[in-house]
């Protein structure tokens, strides 16, 4: 009696140890009916419908994932742009950013200034020989998911700053009729000069000036039709100063 029952426990123990092996079949094969993307990000439209038979490494996906947060812009830049600011960082013209990271803005479509800022990851080691750019990828923080691939954008990448510039408001600079950009400036005397200036780059309704002005110089912003040189004038100083900007 004792040896049947024994018997009977190992056989019971011989099926247990089976029917766990089958349930971690089952629970392996179940677990390969769902498919688990390895980044988190939000799914585009499916490819397949429900019913279709799928198998591992088939050519056909089945969907795409889309990361959005963060999400990566690509920018092209010219390989003369690029050089350019090089060269200006070698000679000390510009200065490093002091954290050693570009940071980079971009202006939406419909001329909104996206609230976060990106940082510039890294430029391509090769010149793009049909357009003569050289691609640059930066990261953006995206919670609101406003960013999503394949939208248009413009970017700005402050790559180095240049300290004490000028900035003028663009309605204070006027052309000679040779095309050459001056300004209206009042002297120490409230006299009307006339200055010439050369421009840098356009940052907003602003010139960002490369020389012609010195910090301090009073420049005539509205009513420069009214007046001539050597008029005598009442000044109205703008209360907005001049300060340091980015490149």
């Amino acid at each position: 009696a004792d040896e049947s029952a024994q018997a009977k426990y190992k056989v019971a123990q011989a099926n247990l140890l089976a029917a766990k092996a089958a349930l971690t079949t089952a629970q392996e094969n179940l677990r390969y009916t769902e498919v688990k993307s390895p980044i988190p990000g939000r799914v585009s439209l499916s490819e397949v419908t429900p019913g279709a038979l799928v198998t591992a490494n088939q050519a056909a996906r089945l969907t795409v994932v889309q990361q959005l947060d963060p999400i990566y812009m690509d920018v092209q830049q010219s390989y003369e742009a690029l050089a350019k600011l090089k060269e200006q960082l070698a000679t000390g013209y510009l200065k490093k950013d002091a954290n050693g990271a570009a940071d980079v803005t971009i202006t939406l479509a419909d001329g909104k200034v996206y609230p976060y800022k990106g940082k510039l990851m890294f430029k391509d080691a090769l010149v793009d020989e049909t357009t003569g750019s050289v691609r640059l990828r930066a990261v953006f923080p995206n919670p609101d998911g406003t960013l999503l691939p394949g939208m248009f954008a413009r970017a700005k990448a402050v790559d180095g700053v240049r300290e004490k510039v000028i900035r003028i408001s663009q309605k204070a600079v006027m052309r000679a009729q040779n095309g050459d950009p001056y300004v209206f400036v009042v002297n120490k005397s409230n006299r009307v000069e006339s200055r010439s200036v050369v421009l840098h780059y356009a940052d907003g309704g602003d010139w960002i000036l490369e020389k012609g002005l010195n910090a301090g110089d009073v420049v005539i912003v509205d009513g420069t039709l009214r007046v001539r040189v050597n008029d005598l004038v009442s000044v109205k100083k703008d209360s907005a100063p001049a300060a340091p900007t980015a490149k």
